[in-house]
């Protein structure tokens, strides 16, 4: 399986949070292609910026699994 996961921020004159999960399990026989694409605005002058919180987990548990 191939997931390709996608986020942006539009760009705001306040702070912005972006908080997130990604869990992936492989099994017997299974491999996924995990990918994230991320396009956040970096802040300006101001001082408004954004904020990321992230947790990604991983787990190979079965036989010939493979996550990339």
């Amino acid at each position: 399986m191939s997931y390709l996961e996608g986020c942006t921020a539009p760009i705001r004159d306040t702070n912005q949070l972006h908080a997130a999960v990604v869990e992936l399990i492989a099994l017997d026989d299974a491999q996924i292609k995990y990918s994230t694409v991320q396009n956040w605005y970096p802040g300006d002058k101001k001082g408004a910026r954004h904020l990321q919180l992230c947790d990604e987990a991983r787990q190979v548990s079965g036989r010939n699994s493979k996550i990339s």
